[in-house]
């Protein structure tokens, strides 16, 4: 096989690889005034649906956005490590969840830029907020 052919490949692999697959993306809104805390270690953070009873200061709004092919749905266990990952970060004890929500069918072209393909994509939104006990 020429190499020029083998460079083609590879590089057709590598991009149904990236745009066929699942996406994720994590994004931080500290809270104002907060002091910055040492980061924790995340299998320590507990990731909560209801507001503790114990006495806490809110850090930072984590807003995971997920998105998976049609026919799945992103896994509740990844969408928790990412909440995990990104309230240890900022030393947080805790995440509450205040919002999860999963919209389906979303439409998406996946593919190479000559020979797209439509398809749907459900994504899944979670909001939670870090604490930091007292």
């Amino acid at each position: 096989m020429a190499r020029s052919t083998v460079r083609v490949l590879f590089l057709v692999a590598v991009s149904a690889a990236i745009f066929g697959c699942a996406s994720t993306n994590v994004s931080t809104i500290p809270y104002p005034n907060v002091p910055a805390f040492q980061a924790t270690d995340p299998a320590r953070i507990q990731v909560l649906r209801a507001d503790p009873p114990r006495a806490h200061a809110k850090l930072a709004e984590i807003i995971v956005a997920a998105a998976e092919p049609s026919g799945s749905s992103p896994s509740v266990q990844d969408v928790d490590d990412k909440l995990r990952t990104a309230a240890a970060k900022l030393g947080a004890d805790a995440v509450v969840i205040v919002q999860d929500s999963i919209q389906p069918g979303l439409p998406v072209a996946t593919g190479t830029w000559w020979g797209r393909t439509p398809g749907t994509h459900d994504a899944r939104e979670v909001i939670g907020v870090a604490i930091k006990y007292r």
